[in-house]
């Protein structure tokens, strides 16, 4: 998936847990390397305040790293 035209991300879905991955060195890394602000993980990243949490600071950090910011 690309957002804003310019950064391309991961979303891996596995039993109930959901994992965002943004490219680095031409690999995907979890969005917690670009930020310090709390992600949530596991189990609970799919419940639905987390789930608004998560994609808050996805959108932060994508505009951080396109110049957006």
């Amino acid at each position: 998936m690309k957002l804003y035209g310019v950064i391309n991300i991961l979303l891996a879905y596995d039993r109930s847990a959901l994992d965002i991955g943004i490219p680095k060195n031409g690999q995907y890394v979890l969005m917690s390397e670009f930020t310090d602000k709390p992600f949530v993980r596991g189990m609970k990243s799919t419940q639905p305040e987390n789930l608004l949490h998560n994609f808050k600071l996805l959108d932060e950090v994508v505009r951080k790293l396109s110049g957006q910011s």
